[in-house]
């Protein structure tokens, strides 16, 4: 567990106090010492932030009204940030208009405590945070261990479109070799939104196959619209990094579907783009950038959100599909994709797919897996 170092003595808990009135800091700081934490401070939202990646704290308290950069402004750095975005965040101050309040935690926050705050009352909310973030750690970690346990890497079963109607979508899943790198998936996260994935485990070790096979496990686990898609996959960042040889890591790309709200959220993790086909409209690509999974510790994604309607479809492909069109070159590869697709769009579902591969391959011999959905809107 992670309350004991490798020497066997207790981890000290680490509170960072972010406030711009050197008094409050100073009194919240004796009374969390008096009750045994480690406390650091800092002035302002920037300076804690710096600090926040430097001590790692296990909670952070924070101020509303700060010069130059609001409590609120921090919170959502804190929050978009993958070293820091699973660092509960308590807000302490003097506000008390209900407007800031639920600002304060649509940025990301676990709790509001206005002042003057009651002793009791604010050390029984800390004790529970922490608690409550301990506990996800503790959970995270036997995850990984649990993933680190398996003898051997089998391809995980691949959602198959019959046995889930509702989410409207067309697959091609051809791997290069018995075990590939390729892994789709398809959840229901809430009542009428769906997520589809796609990635590509790279590097094709023993490793890889593990993290392929394990990655339907760590979706289901992790990935629910309760999180953004970038705080969930901070979160698998940090799960497969202890899996993966230093020759491998993980593309993806992440389409999450509300069909009510007609609303359609694109994450891309160095993973090709998707193309949108627009009914009616002209099929064109989402551009969104992203870095993969698995290398770095700190990862940089970003979200794009979209309008959609009824008829409107995606295609979601790895890049072996691109490797038969157009050589090395990424941009000739990527307009024979797309003057397939302009030519395919009467057709739908496996006819849109078999058609598009065929236009692809034009009697060159695959070097990569290939994967291809189609999703209707």
């Amino acid at each position: 567990m992670d309350m004991f170092t490798e020497e066997g003595m207790r981890q000290v808990v680490k509170v960072l106090v972010v406030d711009d009135d050197p008094v409050s800091v100073k009194v919240i700081e004796s009374i969390l010492n008096r009750e045994g934490y480690s406390v650091f401070s800092a002035t302002n939202g920037k300076k804690g932030r710096a600090l926040a990646l430097e001590t790692e704290p296990d909670l952070i308290l924070l101020d509303v009204n700060m010069p130059e950069e609001s409590g609120i402004e921090t919170c959502r750095k804190l929050k978009g940030c993958s070293m820091t975005s699973d660092i509960p965040v308590m807000f302490l101050s003097a506000e008390n208009d209900p407007d800031i309040k639920v600002e304060s935690f649509k940025a990301g926050g676990v709790d509001y405590i206005t002042k003057p705050y009651n002793f009791y009352e604010t050390m029984a909310r800390v004790k529970t945070h922490l608690r409550l973030h301990r506990a996800n750690k503790a959970l995270v970690e036997y995850q990984a261990a649990q993933l680190q346990t398996l003898s051997s890497a089998q391809l995980s079963l691949l959602a198959k479109p019959e046995q889930m109607p509702d989410g409207r979508f067309s697959v091609y899943y051809k791997p290069l070799h018995r075990a590939g790198g390729d892994f789709y998936e398809v959840l229901r996260s809430g009542e009428c939104v769906f997520d589809y994935f796609l990635a590509d485990v790279c590097g094709h070790s023993t490793g890889s196959a593990l993290v392929t096979s394990g990655l339907k496990v760590l979706l289901h686990q992790n990935c629910t619209f309760l999180y953004s898609q970038t705080e969930s996959l901070f979160s698998l960042n940090k799960l497969i990094r202890p899996l993966l040889t230093e020759e491998s890591y993980v593309t993806m790309v992440w389409l999450r579907l509300n069909r009510v709200a007609e609303k359609a959220t694109l994450v891309h993790a160095g993973h090709p783009s998707a193309l949108f086909l627009p009914k009616g409209g002209k099929p064109h690509f989402v551009e969104s950038e992203g870095e993969m999974l698995g290398i770095f510790k700190r990862v940089q994604l970003k979200e794009h959100e979209m309008k959609i309607s009824c008829g409107d479809r995606f295609v979601l492909f790895s890049d072996g599909v691109l490797s038969g069109k157009g050589g090395s070159d990424i941009k000739e590869q990527k307009k024979c994709l797309l003057r397939a697709a302009s030519e395919n769009m009467d057709l739908s579902g496996s006819g849109f797919i078999e058609k598009v591969i065929v236009s692809m391959e034009s009697g060159n011999s695959p070097d990569d897996d290939r994967t291809v959905l189609l999703i209707e809107v």
